[in-house]
């Protein structure tokens, strides 16, 4: 188990297309000091909404989180309505109730757990990894990110640092 000092960060975000019903997730996990640790992205199948889908998504960050055995984390997501009903315990009605459940549930196994909303702008790099299981296998990525976003991390670190 990794032991850190402050909580790590995990991006979470999805890709939903209104037409077809249909979502991918991508998650992004840092250590405290912006460094890469874990990446990586899912097909979430047929979804109602895009809530759903972004319930997916925290869905498979806090999965990813703990397999990288992280015990302190801050969630960030674009969706505002994620981070509220997290914020509110995991309560939320309607079709979307039981993944932000299961969410809740997941997290009380943490010994700290945060949730931030961000911007899309600073959410980009999970979005790109959506897109990307919408062509290509989905797949997970320990300690070196995929190609695919390997730069946009090199920038995304570089902005952040000036």
């Amino acid at each position: 188990r990794i032991l850190r000092t402050r909580p790590s960060a995990a991006f979470v975000g999805a890709a939903y297309d209104i037409d077809s019903l249909h979502a991918t997730v991508g998650v992004v996990l840092h250590d405290s000091s912006g460094k890469f640790l874990s990446a990586g992205n899912n097909v979430a199948g047929d979804c109602v909404d895009a809530l759903m889908a972004e319930a997916i998504a925290l869905r498979f960050g806090l999965n990813l989180a703990q397999s990288f055995g992280c015990s302190r984390l801050i969630i960030n997501s674009d969706n505002s309505n994620v981070i509220a009903a997290m914020q509110d315990g995991g309560t939320f009605s309607g079709l979307v109730a039981a993944i932000f459940d299961d969410c809740y549930h997941m997290a009380r196994d943490l010994s700290q757990i945060h949730y931030e909303h961000c911007h899309r702008e600073g959410n980009f790099i999970v979005h790109e990894l959506a897109r990307i299981a919408r062509f290509f296998p989905p797949g997970t990525w320990f300690d070196e990110a995929p190609i695919a976003i390997a730069s946009m991390l090199v920038n995304d670190a570089t902005l952040i640092t000036t």
